[in-house]
């Protein structure tokens, strides 16, 4: 049985998902001239970099679009990291979450079939950099908070393609926790409403639609109006995302 699930989307990007985890993660690995990316790393249950480079083995770029251990669990693989500065921290010291917590989500529902052998990843990188220093191919960098402080979308200007991290995607967006920050997240979405998009390739679950941005926003629009934009606000929910506050 195979842990990943391999898309491949065109000739320089593949789609890379976790679909027998319960959440579904996503990662994006783009093909360069002379290096890759890989955008996220994943849980950490199964081995990421020997399938990426089966598929291209120029060395590897790892950005992170936010520093929660469900994107992050193969960066010990690799050399260059990249997150933003408001999530460094997170990267070079650790999660500040209990071990027991992460490893009981990590493996919540996992088939055993796919643990033997497992050992808790470590989720740090001491020599992890600022993602303002990266460059690659035209990809735009944009600092998206409000899933953490150091959220980051990638934006493909070329293709008109969102990588959309963890503020955007088909479910229920998570903007409760003490780490989020609801009136950041709704000036994110402010802004990506302004790209020139086709396609969003989102941090779990399937492709969502270009409309859900705009269903996102109304949904922020609504709590706003209430005024409840703030933690503790509730659930409110638009065809295929909700928002909890």
């Amino acid at each position: 049985m195979n842990w990943y699930l391999i898309e491949k989307i065109n000739d320089t990007l593949y789609k890379i998902s976790e679909n027998k985890h319960w959440e579904k993660t996503n990662m994006y690995y783009l093909i360069g001239k002379e290096r890759n990316l890989i955008i996220d790393t994943g849980t950490g249950i199964k081995p990421l970099k020997s399938v990426l480079t089966e598929i291209d083995n120029k060395p590897i770029d790892v950005v992170l679009t936010h520093a929660h251990w469900d994107h992050m669990g193969n960066i010990h693989e690799f050399e260059n990291v990249y997150v933003h500065q408001l999530d460094l921290n997170w990267v070079q010291k650790g999660l500040p979450v209990p071990e027991s917590f992460i490893k009981e989500m990590m493996l919540k529902n996992v088939d055993e079939a796919f643990l033997e052998g497992f050992a808790y990843p470590p989720l740090y990188h001491k020599n992890a950099q600022n993602i303002l220093e990266f460059d690659f191919m035209g990809i735009n960098i944009i600092h998206t908070p409000g899933h953490s402080p150091g959220s980051v979308c990638l934006y493909d200007k070329f293709n008109e393609i969102l990588f959309s991290g963890d503020i955007l995607y088909e479910g229920t967006i998570y903007c409760h926790y003490e780490s989020t920050d609801p009136k950041d997240l709704f000036e994110s979405i402010k802004g990506i409403k302004e790209f020139k998009l086709k396609r969003i390739l989102s941090g779990h679950y399937s492709d969502p639609e270009i409309t859900i941005i705009n269903d996102l926003f109304e949904i922020m629009v609504e709590f706003e109006n209430e005024k409840l934009l703030h933690h503790g606000g509730g659930l409110k929910c638009k065809e295929s995302i909700c928002l909890q506050l």
